[in-house]
């Protein structure tokens, strides 16, 4: 089977609009069958992975503002 249909769920953790529409053009070009969740904050994605089951991959923007006081 190609992977490219295997289902793909993916957490993008990113604040600045613009970024999030480019990796999510490039995924969705890539990938046939992908699921991808956005959150705009450190928090945000705190309280996205305690309540969903799992993802196959997270991709985190380094530059968050509320993520240098993290716990």
């Amino acid at each position: 089977m190609d992977v490219a249909y295997l289902p793909l769920h993916v957490l993008i953790i990113e604040d600045h609009l613009g970024d999030f529409f480019l990796i999510e053009d490039y995924l969705i070009e890539k990938h046939k069958s992908i699921h991808l969740t956005r959150a705009i904050s450190y928090k945000e994605a705190v309280k996205i992975i305690g309540a969903t089951v799992a993802f196959d991959a997270i991709l985190l923007d380094l530059s968050l503002p509320d993520s240098s006081d993290s716990e």
